[in-house]
């Protein structure tokens, strides 16, 4: 087992610094939720935005510091979204962008109320932390129970069963092809659980890699929430534009430069450049590849000349559906993580008591047949 020390301190040293990661992100989303709210409370009262930025002085040092830094990238005349790409590094780039293109349709105040009310449900709802908290322990503590396997017990055993019948080997060469096998896929898991620590220490946001997103949107219930988070921002962005009085063209400007999962942003384009080109809106949204209820509320729009109560209402329809759905996901984390790692719990118990049942076994056997 050439790899059986590295995963043995491997594992303690994941289980060592197992919290840190899940604390600092939530640090870094309690620190966007503060801000968010200060910045939202300023538009929705009317008051000066930089004023009320710098006379927060309750909210903790590293947060005042970030509205302190966001204040001074206003009063240098750059726009919300820039002076906290600047200055508000924890700000996802799906925020941003929605707070950028709001910006420039005249609806900022919406955006934020809706970001706030984002926040304010996510947090009572949301079980991601304390589930991704519990993978990582249950894998570490399964690394180093593996591995302690490897390094003490199995040779021991091994010993012991080379004086034994040619039977009994070979069940011991069956049970160390299941812990070569459990440590194969130790060995994964905590590769990929160290470029997840790396990639949440050292990097705050930046923009997605490609590959996950499609990863995302081909796994089952994944693909169902960021399809509804992407509609729904897209429809929101669509009605904020029509409502204001923007052209249909410029909306569909606002909605390409969201921050939304990779393949269905690519399917927007799709959608937009079959609208430039004169197709209309059902026609455009099956080369989008919109889902069936969209394409058909999308041509009874267009045909009855109610665009901006159409896309509002698929809006707030797909926010619905993308709340329903997260909460459904968030419930259900938990039960499934613990049935999945009680069989893999179970599957190491096994390969500890395995070995001396075998060997009772042969024993019982074998009796009365010794000189």
């Amino acid at each position: 087992m050439g790899f059986a020390w590295i995963i043995f301190f491997g594992g303690l040293f994941v289980f060592a610094f197992v919290a840190f990661p899940t604390i600092l992100t939530g640090v870094r989303q309690r620190r966007v939720a503060l801000v968010l709210s200060r910045i939202e409370q300023a538009v929705r009262l009317n008051l000066p935005l930089v004023g009320m930025l710098r006379t927060s002085s309750f909210e903790g040092r590293i947060t005042v510091s970030r509205l302190t830094r966001i204040a001074q990238q206003l009063s240098l005349g750059n726009s919300l979204a820039s002076s906290l790409e600047h200055a508000l590094p924890e700000l996802p780039p799906r925020e941003r962008s929605l707070i950028a293109v709001a910006e420039e349709s005249g609806s900022l105040g919406n955006a934020l109320s809706r970001l706030v009310q984002e926040e304010q449900e996510r947090r009572p709802a949301d079980s991601v932390a304390a589930v991704r908290t519990y993978i990582v322990v249950i894998a570490a503590s399964i690394a180093t129970v593996v591995s302690t396997l490897s390094i003490f017990v199995i040779p021991k055993y091994q010993a012991i069963y080379k004086d034994m019948t040619k039977h009994a080997y070979e069940n011991f060469d069956l049970l160390r092809d299941g812990v070569v096998l459990l440590m194969t896929l130790v060995q994964l898991s905590l590769i990929v659980l160290i470029i997840w620590f790396i990639r949440t220490v050292f990097f705050v946001h930046r923009r997605r890699w490609g590959w996950i997103d499609w990863l995302v949107w081909h796994m089952p219930l994944a693909h169902g929430l960021a399809r509804d988070r992407g509609l729904a921002d897209v429809f929101r962005t669509l009605a904020n534009g029509l409502s204001a009085g923007r052209t249909l063209h410029s909306a569909m400007g606002d909605a390409c430069r969201l921050r939304i999962n990779a393949v269905q942003h690519r399917r927007i384009v799709r959608f937009a450049q079959a609208v430039d080109s004169g197709e209309s809106l059902a026609n455009a949204g099956r080369r989008g590849r919109f889902p069936g209820l969209a394409v058909g509320f999308l041509a009874t729009a267009q045909a009855s000349q109610t665009l901006v109560e159409t896309t509002g209402f698929l809006a707030s329809y797909y926010e619905g559906r993308f709340s329903r759905l997260r909460i459904l996901v968030s419930a259900a984390a938990v039960p499934a993580m613990t049935l999945v790692f009680g069989a893999l719990v179970c599957a190491v118990a096994l390969l500890l008591f395995r070995p001396m049942l075998l060997i009772l076994s042969s024993l019982d056997h074998n009796y009365g047949t010794f000189p």
